[in-house]
């Protein structure tokens, strides 16, 4: 269950090539551009993008050290004081169409969905969960005040559309139609489902378990002196890996890594400080790790953790904070244990070049 597609959907996703200008025309109705003119907007949100990429990078990071919020149905960890809540985002699945609906920082709600006609097609990807299919989607929504887009991916069971969870990552970019400038940007990640819903499974009450799963979301990152980047070069995309979490329920702890397995892969833009001209980067393993340090489970079968390193074997990493949380299944296993664990996580680094650095995703570990 990957949220990543390759190099081919760089220029619709991460953070964030988009397709079209709205203009409000004050009735609630969008005027959409034509072919052209989406092209020529296209490009001009690129250079908001890249112009702007250190504002994002601040938005990423404010979300990456957040702490999560627990809904109703899962976990999501946003940027923005009142963004992330008990509402922040929720989520809904036909079987066909994915719903996802988002509040904002100015207490507006975001609906994206994969039914709409600017989302993108979806794709079968693999699922974790045994019996379920899985598949992914980019789902856009222009605003009044700019666009947000979203990737998501939803793993349901084959013959019960309603036994689904979702997960994925999203942002809001916005801007002055009237000068057509950026005015600011709103990121989060989240998780949701039936399944993460009360009344959870109980805890066994001792032993232990591991699970492992895909992990992916948002990264951005400013360059200094000690990444063999020109010094204050911006970059920015997605992130695609893996996750190995253990859960000790004698000692009522879970820890775990993002990475540290299988790497962490980089899917994104390069915005060079010297020309202004941006290039594709990917790395099939970046060297990052994100590592979730040990947290207490809680009765509620939720956790809560404000200990997260980001590290890198080739930069000297000065500071690095971050936070992390998740929630079991209410579903057990053969064994009576949980049979998966979901949430979201985030980190943020600054190395001693100067580099600047910032992670937001989420997460599904399945029972190993």
């Amino acid at each position: 269950m990957k949220a990543t597609t390759g190099a081919a959907m760089l220029a619709t996703i991460g953070l964030l090539a988009l397709p079209a200008c709205v203009h409000d025309n004050g009735d609630g109705a969008s005027d959409r551009p034509t072919t052209g003119e989406t092209d020529e907007s296209t490009e001009t949100f690129d250079d908001l993008r890249g112009t702007n990429a250190t504002e994002i990078l601040d938005v990423t990071g404010e979300a990456a050290v957040s702490l999560p919020q627990f809904g109703g149905g899962g976990v999501a960890q946003s940027a923005g004081v009142g963004v992330a809540g008990d509402s922040s985002v929720s989520t809904s699945f036909d079987g066909t169409d994915l719903t996802v609906t988002i509040s904002r920082e100015d207490g507006s709600a975001l609906t994206l969905n994969s039914g709409s006609d600017s989302s993108e097609g979806s794709e079968t990807v693999d699922s974790p969960i045994a019996g379920h299919g899985a598949q992914s989607w980019v789902l856009f929504e222009p605003t009044a005040d700019g666009m947000s887009v979203a990737i998501a991916t939803v793993t349901a069971n084959e013959d019960d559309a309603a036994d689904y969870l979702s997960v994925g990552h999203w942002m809001h970019i916005a801007v002055d139609v009237a000068e057509f400038s950026f005015t600011g940007a709103e990121i989060g990640a989240f998780v949701d489902g039936p399944e993460l819903m009360a009344p959870p499974a109980n805890l066994p009450a001792g032993g232990t378990a591991s699970y492992y799963g895909p992990a992916s979301g948002a990264y951005s990152d400013l360059h200094g002196t000690d990444t063999g980047v020109v010094p204050g070069s911006t970059e920015g995309g997605i992130f695609d890996s893996t996750v190995e979490l253990a859960a000790d329920f004698a000692d009522n702890t879970i820890s775990g890594c993002v990475g540290c397995r299988d790497g962490v892969a980089l899917f994104g833009e390069l915005y060079d400080a010297d020309t202004g001209e941006s290039t594709e980067v990917m790395f099939e393993d970046s060297g990052y790790r994100l590592h979730l340090d040990p947290t207490s489970l809680v009765s509620d079968v939720t956790f809560l953790g404000e200990d997260m390193r980001l590290e890198h074997p080739d930069i000297s990493i000065a500071s690095t904070e971050g936070a992390w949380g998740g929630r079991f299944s209410s579903i057990a296993d053969s064994v009576g244990d949980p049979r998966l664990v979901a949430g979201t996580f985030g980190a943020e680094a600054t190395s001693a070049g100067g580099s600047e650095g910032a992670f937001l995703g989420s997460f599904v570990g399945t029972k190993e």
